[in-house]
């Protein structure tokens, strides 16, 4: 995103050139938002954070991982920071440890993730 106003907060925010809001999508609810908090810009801008994306593809995928492997249902908003750390996994060096912090309940997303992938669940 750029930086601009949504809601009365500066913050990064998806809009074209004429500072109009884009609309936004996500297969995870809690993240189909065309901004951050003001917070995280904030963070961002002063190198204490930083953020990065994972595709719905991704996130279901880690999704479908975790409940096969461990038995664990993610919300699908952790489930895009699990794809991210199986990206990471994947360049890391054996004895590397990864945190994910799972937040939330994937019970809630269960309907919506068999209505997305039907038959290949």
């Amino acid at each position: 995103g750029t930086k601009g106003i949504l809601h009365g907060a500066y913050t990064f925010i998806m809009q074209d050139k004429e500072g109009q809001i884009e609309e936004s999508y996500s297969v995870s609810a809690g993240l189909d938002y065309p901004a951050v908090g003001p917070q995280h810009a904030y963070l961002h801008d002063i190198g204490r954070a930083e953020y990065v994306a994972a595709t719905d593809e991704e996130a279901l995928n880690a999704f479908q991982l975790l409940a096969r492997k461990e038995g664990i249902i993610p919300a699908l908003e952790s489930s895009h920071a699990l794809a991210h750390a199986l990206n990471m996994a994947d360049e890391a060096e054996e004895e590397t440890i990864i945190v994910v912090n799972l937040s939330g309940r994937g019970d809630k997303d269960l309907a919506h993730v068999i209505n997305i992938l039907g038959d290949d669940l």
